[in-house]
């Protein structure tokens, strides 16, 4: 985890970005018989929210992720599922 320190933004008069934060990520998955690998790298970048009203911490961002290795390609024509090479999704987190 990397935290990026902002300034103490304004997005509203509920809400001022506090910080960016930078969280690298590496998966590695392997089957032993017969010798296959299913890799993903990345990261995910969060904004942590200060709020003005409530106690919780927020953060809200985005993740990426890049597949690969031997595995991907039989996954990918084999199952004919939706496996994806490039993986951008949302991320929301509320610690309570």
């Amino acid at each position: 985890m990397i935290p990026v320190y902002l300034g103490d933004i304004n997005i509203s008069p509920l809400f001022y970005l506090n910080r960016l934060i930078i969280t690298p990520h590496f998966d590695y998955g392997f089957s032993a018989h017969p010798k296959l690998h299913l890799c993903s790298a990345g990261s995910s970048l969060t904004f942590e929210l200060g709020r003005f009203f409530f106690t919780f911490p927020f953060e809200i961002g985005l993740d990426y992720s890049y597949n690969f290795g031997s595995i991907f390609s039989i996954m990918k024509e084999s199952s004919g599922s939706k496996v994806l090479r490039h993986s951008l999704r949302p991320v929301i987190k509320v610690k309570f």
